[in-house]
């Protein structure tokens, strides 16, 4: 079938998923990025080097959403995420990874390359 910009427009594209987190009690919904978001990101690792826990907490904040699909957390979130616990925090990055189809080795060399 061809599809009209009107179709395009419509179309719910994101996949989603839901992550246990049971350090926490329930579940986090986490998201595909968008493209612009996935261009921003690859300009982030460009640019900054960032380091493996600016890395993590930037997928987290980019993927992590409500139950009305905005964002669940903003730079002003960096210092709570990082009080939580590693394996809390760890088990939402690999899915946002995983899920963004981010290979881990990429991940990693650009935490490397800071």
């Amino acid at each position: 079938m061809r599809l009209n910009k009107h179709q395009i427009y419509a179309a719910v594209d994101f996949k989603t998923e839901m992550i246990e987190i049971p350090e926490w009690g329930g579940e986090i919904e986490i998201r595909t990025m968008s493209v612009g978001q996935k261009f921003d990101y690859d300009i982030f690792v460009a640019e900054k080097k960032p380091t493996m826990q600016e890395l993590s907490l930037y997928l987290i904040k980019k993927c992590c959403i409500d139950d009305q699909g905005k964002l669940l957390f903003t730079d002003e979130d960096d210092e709570f995420l990082l009080a939580k616990s590693v394996d809390s925090l760890m088990r939402l990055f690999e899915a946002c990874v995983d899920l963004n189809r981010q290979r881990a080795s990429d991940v990693e060399d650009a935490a490397k390359n800071s």
